[in-house]
């Protein structure tokens, strides 16, 4: 069986428990969305980044990582979301991969 067609499998089967959250961020969330579904939650969830980074300020021990990465975070608003969510959307794929991987050696996973 090809990956492809286990992934569709895979993403087919029905969820069993009460934790999955289809617009968390497990592997299956993420793989469902597909990539620019995960790039759009990105940019959705990039306000509460900033907000938190916010957060971090300290006054006067605040370090001065945090005053370079502050304006850094605003001068890469537009990219910084598609980055996040090429690597989260990659290491999901990887994730089913690897998994794909072990059961066609007959490997536990």
């Amino acid at each position: 069986m090809s990956f492809e067609k286990y992934l569709e499998n895979e993403l087919n089967k029905p969820v069993n428990d009460n934790y999955y959250d289809p617009d968390g961020n497990s592997a299956r969330a993420v793989v469902v969305r597909g990539f620019w579904g995960e790039v759009w939650w990105q940019y959705k969830a990039y306000p509460d980044r900033v907000s938190c980074e916010l957060h971090r300020f300290k006054g006067f021990d605040t370090t001065i990582g945090w005053f370079v990465n502050f304006p850094v975070m605003f001068l890469l608003a537009p990219i910084i979301p598609v980055l996040a969510g090429r690597y989260s959307y990659r290491e999901s794929i990887a994730e089913y991969r690897l998994i794909y991987e072990r059961s066609k050696r007959g490997g536990s996973g």
